[in-house]
């Protein structure tokens, strides 16, 4: 959907040789997708913008902010690929005005008026509101808990409008809670609050003058913005089925001086926790990391890693990646087992410090720790506290880039097979088998599983449990057994069947084949020409894109074409089968049903019983088989045909065109009919079959045989 004209080309900021930050105009708000999601598992829905064109900007390759010093200068902060929204203008990359501000007359945005009002108090309406929202179903990722996002913050107001009433913000609302807090403290959202420019943790950067020369509007990094926050990484929970997410900017009180936010990298975590958190992140080598007042998010990578601070200090933080060769020094504290409460699953570390019984700091260590112990160590007034048992890469089963075959346990087990043709057993137990390229057979056993094809023709089995597979790119076999299954075929020609339980089954791209097996399912067949079937159950069938055939089979079905050329099929029950766009073929079957063809030149075939057919516009076919049927032909020249005649049955056409519409007689002819008025139409009686059509709104004067068509 497009979004306006006024950008009309791509803005470049090149502050140096080695970078440049460029901004690109939106044209359809759709593309926000491509740069907004970070690893392409979410698909985001009923995507929307409102504010000014040049408020709002992708970030196609990232955006960074360095230091101004020699010719490849260090990013201070920086993000991927995003989005940014501003309350004025796209910030340059000098530090060359006194005041860098545009307005664009666009009114504001209510929630964000709450948000600003809350933190602080007599701060007026805001104005100039850039607000882009979506939703996303939870089915996407799995059994992810929460969502993440990396975040910054800039604004010229730094540091003079500090807690006044016209400081702007920037929020980023999950369900209408808004989880974007410097110090998830809901008195500092985004914005330039004196708390959060003054912590510790530096939340802020200043790019003031520097005093190397007389300019006034020297700044010691590459961006208009005179401060400009740390990178930060939301998390916030889901909820089962449909989310929204909203991230906003405006200016408050006032429409003069501008800031910017950038976002970027939303995808599905396992986090337990939520909030925002100054994002640290470790490499493969060995490293220390001090804590600080800010709440952090540690994420940790290889080598022997250890992390220190004060309680107060680490007091809110978060680690991930925390292993059996890692340690977490709490300085200044001496404590033992019998202070500390930890929460199994991720461990959750409630301490007690200073010895009265009550806990004072958290620290959240995230990953598997179901099997895992804690020892605590005190020297020197100091405390370090280590792991042993933790479930982590290094403790799965990890296969090489050959064709291996691996076994997992009766265990909750984690297999990580990488390259070459595999063959993997994952036993009994909640298994994550991550199959890794090349064509491989994966069997999940017994349990929970979540399983992942990778690229190549794989075929994958769940078995009993609720289990998670994702095809992959190429062409794979699903095969789910018993429980409430969610399976994705990704990229490529796949197959997919859904076995017992109420299963939930995408194609995506490709030509798809999809049997939803027992129960009540769901199944999205895609892009392409698919083949599915619901099975037993009362399932949902949805053909996507291209020319497909889809089928509801036994039960009350509700099948939909979507765009494209549809063959489709009710099968047994009362369904609900909808053609789409595109000229479709819909047979009802057996049971009372309900066929809208909808736009195209559409066929639609009642079946047996007592059926309601709308052909809806284009010039369609509609014949109701037996039973007492309603048949609507909508717009267009339609043809209403009926080659099966039973005594003591009458169908209805409720919108009979004369001089447009036409009737189709098999087996018989003109001298045949007997047509009368009867109380609101015409009747016309067909020999002495018994079968009778009502005409609404017709007069037997008005049918001439230039209404029929004898075969």
């Amino acid at each position: 959907m497009p979004i306006g004209q006024q950008q009309s080309a791509t803005v470049t900021y090149a502050p140096s040789p080695a970078r440049a930050n460029t901004l690109t105009p939106v044209s359809n708000v759709d593309d926000i997708e491509s740069v907004l999601v970070g690893d392409g598992t979410i698909n985001l829905d009923n995507i929307s913008y409102t504010g000014a064109d040049e408020a709002i900007s992708l970030l196609e390759e990232g955006y960074t902010i360095s230091e101004i010093s020699g010719t490849d200068p260090a990013p201070t902060v920086g993000i991927g690929s995003g989005i940014f929204l501003s309350t004025g203008g796209a910030p340059g990359t000098g530090n060359t005005t006194g005041s860098f501000s545009v307005s664009h007359g666009e009114p504001g945005n209510d929630s964000l008026d709450q948000t600003v009002q809350d933190a602080f108090p007599g701060a007026g309406e805001t104005q100039d509101a850039a607000v882009v929202s979506f939703t996303f179903d939870s089915a996407d990722l799995g059994d992810a808990q929460s969502i993440s996002l990396d975040v910054f913050f800039g604004s010229d107001e730094y540091p003079e409008f500090v807690d006044s009433p016209f400081v702007d913000i920037a929020a980023i609302y999950v369900n209408g809670v808004n989880y974007a807090l410097f110090d998830g403290d809901p008195n500092q959202p985004l914005s330039i609050v004196a708390d959060s420019i003054n912590t510790p943790g530096n939340f802020f950067n200043n790019n003031g003058d520097d005093g190397s020369d007389d300019d006034p509007y020297t700044g010691t990094y590459d961006t208009e913005y005179d401060g400009f926050s740390t990178l930060l990484n939301i998390l916030a929970p889901i909820q089962d089925g449909t989310n929204e997410i909203t991230i906003a900017i405006a200016d408050t009180g006032d429409s003069y001086y501008d800031s910017g936010l950038f976002v970027g990298n939303l995808q599905g975590s396992n986090s337990t926790v939520s909030g925002s958190y100054v994002n640290v992140q470790g490499t493969e080598a060995s490293e220390t990391f001090e804590g600080n007042a800010a709440p952090q998010l540690f994420n940790l990578g290889g080598g022997s890693d250890s992390i220190s601070g004060s309680a107060e200090e680490l007091d809110g933080d978060v680690v991930s990646g925390f292993g059996n060769d890692d340690s977490l020094i709490v300085e200044g504290a001496s404590f033992g087992s019998d202070d500390v409460t930890v929460t199994m699953g991720s461990a959750i570390l409630d301490i007690d410090t200073d010895g009265d019984g009550i806990a004072d700091t958290t620290v959240t260590l995230e990953g598997d720790f179901t099997q895992a112990s804690f020892s605590y160590l005190t020297d020197d007034g100091n405390t370090t506290i280590t792991a042993d048992g933790v479930i982590t890469d290094e403790t799965a089963l990890i296969g090489t880039e050959g064709n291996d075959t691996l076994t997992g346990t009766p265990d909750a087990d984690t297999i990580l097979a990488l390259g070459g043709d595999d063959i993997v057993d994952g036993d009994a137990g909640d298994d994550e088998i991550d199959a890794g390229n090349a064509n491989d057979f994966v069997d999940g056993g017994a349990g929970n599983d979540t399983i992942l094809g990778g690229q190549g023709n794989d075929s994958l089995l769940g078995r009993d449990g609720d289990d998670w597979v994702d095809g992959g790119d190429n062409h794979d076999n699903i095969a789910l057994h018993e429980g409430d299954d969610y399976a994705l075929g990704s990229e490529g020609n796949d197959s997919i069947g859904g076995g017992e339980g109420n299963d939930t089954l995408y194609g995506n791209s490709g030509n798809d084949v999809i049997g939803g097996g027992t129960d009540d399912d769901y199944i999205n067949a895609g892009a392409d020409q698919d083949v599915a079937s619901g099975g037993y159950g009362a399932d949902t069938v949805i053909g996507g894109s291209g020319d497909d055939t889809l089928a509801g089979s036994y039960g009350n079905d509700t099948v939909d074409g979507g765009s494209g050329n549809d063959s489709m099929g009710g099968g047994l029950g009362t369904d609900t089968l909808t053609g789409g766009t595109g000229s479709d073929q819909i047979g009802a079957g057996d049971g009372d049903d309900f066929l809208f063809g909808e736009a195209g030149a559409d066929f639609l075939g009642g079946g047996a019983d007592n059926d309601v057919l709308n052909g809806g516009s284009g010039a369609d076919t509609l014949n109701g088989g037996t039973g007492d049927d309603t048949l609507n032909g909508g717009e267009g020249a339609d043809l209403f045909v009926f080659n099966v005649y039973t005594d003591g049955e009458t169908d209805v056409i409720e919108d009979f065109e004369d001089g447009i519409d036409m009737i189709r007689l098999f087996g018989t002819g003109p001298a045949s009919l007997e047509i009368t008025d009867v109380d609101g139409g015409a009747q016309i009686e067909i020999g002495d079959t018994g079968q009778t059509i009502y005409l609404e709104g017709m007069t037997a004067d008005a049918l001439t045989s230039e209404d029929f068509l004898f075969v």
